[in-house]
């Protein structure tokens, strides 16, 4: 699979713009699996996880001050067992929760589309406008689960944080959607917050 690049890009102007050392390099950081198991009402047994996470914060490629850039790596999956009412829909969904302390102000270039009221910017990275203070969601896949098992698998993906004057913070996600003709059940998992 290639590589893949996303940039979260901030949105908010500052009249004061202090120096702010870059992270330095460190060694990866091995997280701890997560996992939750739960019945739906109608008697399935849905399993939502993420495991192998591995995130290595890196010195930025650009060298800038405001620049925040890790490669992360991880699992996310999902399983159904036992039985129920017939099944609809079971889908998967893997990704990160991004934040920044304090943001500057710069602008995108490239195409650009409206999706769920985030702005995303295709050129060649993805960026998203975050104000401060707010968490983004940044989706990496989503895939429908047949035969009781499905997995989203992200090997090296490299995860930059722009215009970011402050700490920046991200959180894996798993969440899984079962739709059957009884219920409809939403699980969700987090990995532990690592900042950068």
């Amino acid at each position: 699979m290639k590589a893949k690049a996303f940039a979260v890009v901030g949105c908010a102007a500052l009249s004061v713009v202090a120096a702010v050392a870059a992270p330095a390099s460190a060694a990866d950081q091995l997280l701890p699996p997560h996992k939750r198991v739960i019945a739906t009402d109608d008697g399935w047994r849905v399993t939502v996880g993420g495991d192998r996470e591995v995130v290595n914060v890196v010195r930025s490629i650009n060298a800038a001050l405001t620049t925040r850039e890790a490669i992360v790596t991880n699992r996310a999956f999902a399983t159904l067992g036992g039985s129920g009412a017939p099944i609809k829909s079971v889908t998967l969904k893997s990704g990160y929760q991004i934040g920044c302390n304090v943001n500057l102000n710069t602008a995108g270039t490239g195409a650009s589309t409206t999706i769920g009221g985030t702005n995303l910017t295709v050129s060649p990275f993805v960026n998203v406008s975050v104000e401060p203070g707010q968490v983004v969601d940044l989706n990496l896949g989503e895939k429908d689960i047949r035969n009781g098992f499905g997995s989203i698998n992200i090997h090296g993906l490299d995860v930059h944080v722009d215009s970011c004057l402050g700490m920046a913070s991200l959180r894996s996600y798993s969440i899984v959607k079962v739709s059957t003709q009884a219920t409809d059940d939403l699980v969700a998992v987090y990995g532990k917050i690592v900042n950068f």
